[in-house]
């Protein structure tokens, strides 16, 4: 009698423990491949039209604050990263996040443009902001909105992360926002770590264009596709073809042709294996040797995996390539 009290205990107990583990989140992000994601859909030009070609980017899965069953599970799956949740973020919604995401991807999506125009030897008038894209989660409360434009800093509306950053630790700043309407915020500088707990993206906001063009909307956000879609607008312009290829890539992109690091490499490059991909093209350093050693274990990759600093390498290996 005795024992079978004990094993209906210990079962009713292994119950309990699964159905925790199904249940209770922990503060951590998980980052698993994702798939590609074709470009040729994203923005339409009035008098352009769509290049007969296959130009993807690349998006990886993030789930934040997985279940302990989860991240038991990812422990196991090398394609998996797992990475704890800054503090100054736990406290962020999903909402917050997903206009961060929409913010970065908004602001890549205008240098692609600029980029490509100005590869191609056109006219293009603009001018350069710093929208919030993110801030610490024990400000939720100051009255910040994501996606504000921020104008002055201390009354001086010009160098102003310059002027952030010159910010001594523990002085009090006056920030001004432009969003539906101008406000006025107050953060001290944190003493400990020297921040305000705030991130801004670079937008360049283009004023003339010669071709009006309009942009669909994504669920998929952040920067990392900036290089690809710069290279989709590049070959919408000129008309270029690249071959019967799926051509893949990542990188963020900068207004002198730059191309600059992105994060969950490792889950990219699967990703372009799995949806076998032709090339793939990876910011240079870093993130090329990051890819190069999970490259390096695939079985038979698909791919031709391609370092790249500026656009301009893109397009001198492309035209190889095509030859």
């Amino acid at each position: 009698m005795l024992k079978n009290k004990w094993i209906t205990g210990l079962y009713a107990l292994s119950v309990i423990f699964l159905f925790f583990t199904l249940v209770a989140r922990v503060d951590y992000r998980l980052d698993a491949p994702g798939n590609l994601e074709p470009l040729d859909a994203f923005i339409t030009f009035e008098t352009l039209t769509a290049p007969d070609v296959s130009l993807n980017a690349v998006y990886v899965m993030s789930f934040q604050r997985p279940t302990i069953f989860q991240w038991i599970v990812a422990q196991f799956v090398d394609s998996i990263d797992v990475t704890p949740i800054p503090p100054s973020q736990i406290g962020l919604t999903n909402q917050d996040r997903f206009i961060s995401g929409q913010v970065s991807r908004n602001t890549a999506i205008e240098a692609a443009v600029l980029t490509a125009f100005l590869a191609d030897n056109q006219a293009v008038e603009y001018e350069q902001l710093w929208l919030l894209s993110l801030y610490r989660a024990e400000l939720r409360e100051a009255g910040l909105v994501i996606g504000d434009t921020l104008i002055s800093v201390n009354g001086h509306f010009d160098d102003l992360i310059t002027r952030l950053n010159q910010i001594p630790c523990g002085e009090t700043v006056s920030l001004t926002f432009q969003g539906e309407e101008t406000y006025l915020v107050e953060l001290t500088k944190n003493i400990d770590e020297c921040l305000l707990g705030l991130q801004f993206s670079q937008y360049t906001k283009i004023i003339d264009i010669p071709i009006s063009y309009s942009v669909e909307s994504s669920t998929i956000g952040g920067p990392s596709s900036g290089m690809m879609q710069t290279l989709y607008i590049y070959a919408l312009l000129t008309g270029s073809s690249y071959g019967d290829f799926k051509i893949a890539g990542t990188g963020t992109i900068f207004i002198n042709g730059q191309v600059g690091s992105i994060g969950a490499v490792k889950q990219k490059v699967y990703s372009a294996h799995r949806e076998k991909a032709d090339v793939f093209f990876v910011p240079a350093g870093v993130n090329y040797q990051e890819a190069l050693a999970v490259y390096q274990t695939l079985r038979s990759p698909s791919f031709e995996l391609v370092e790249v600093a500026h656009f301009q390498d893109v397009l001198d290996y492309l035209e190889g390539f095509n030859e």
